[in-house]
């Protein structure tokens, strides 16, 4: 089955200069990491192949079987630039798709991080591995978020989560998506226990369980 997800984004920046602090990589950031071999600070796990065009950018990672295509464009506009950002594969588990869905958002966020990093010049650095944080894999499913794996010692785990709950509560934060598990980490204290709401069997349950920090 053919998987593809586009972003685009608009910055008031002339597309010469955009393009440029994409590509530098003196100070590699999430956005540009992809040039340096080591695109999700995964210790070689995921390879790359860059192919550079004049008027895109495009790449192919390579994770065991898994190939997927990555391409960022620029466009010039009346305003500024476009910049759109496409990931393409064939998967069709759940796993799979819950693994390139999270990929495609961290390269949402870091288009965000790297349009902070044209008005400043530095990255918030806003990106963390929340499946690490949480010890689950979920996808986007109607109600919240469904889980599709649970790591054995996580803090999901902990909680009694299992493949098919569907999370729409944790701590005082509703989730909705995916994205909204990018704010956990700020507001969750990683010394204390954590609730989860959630939904198995056509009923709302509510578990707790202590987290762990997450780890760099």
């Amino acid at each position: 089955m053919r998987w593809e997800k586009t972003f685009e984004l608009v910055v008031p920046d002339p597309v010469v200069s955009v393009r440029k602090a994409f590509l530098e990589t003196d100070d590699p950031q999430a956005w540009n990491r992809v040039f340096t071999g080591d695109p999700y600070f995964s210790g070689g796990a995921v390879r790359v192949a860059t192919h550079e065009t004049e008027s895109d950018l495009a790449w192919e990672e390579i994770e065991g079987e898994d190939h997927i295509e990555m391409t960022v464009t620029f466009r010039e506009t009346a305003t500024g630039t476009t910049i759109s950002l496409t990931r393409t594969g064939f998967g069709e588990s759940d796993e799979w798709v819950a693994l390139h869905t999270a990929r495609f958002l961290g390269w949402v966020h870091a288009l965000h991080d790297f349009a902070v990093y044209l008005r400043t010049g530095s990255a918030p650095q806003r990106l963390f591995n929340w499946r690490t944080y949480t010890g689950m894999t979920v996808v986007d499913a109607p109600g919240g978020l469904r889980v599709v794996a649970v790591d054995g010692g996580g803090w999901a785990a902990r909680a009694g989560l299992t493949p098919g709950d569907i999370v729409i509560r944790i701590a005082s934060a509703p989730v909705f998506d995916l994205a909204d598990l990018w704010v956990l980490h700020s507001i969750l204290d990683p010394s204390a226990d954590a609730e989860v709401e959630y939904v198995r069997e056509d009923q709302r349950r509510v578990e707790s369980a202590p987290l762990t920090a997450p780890r760099t």
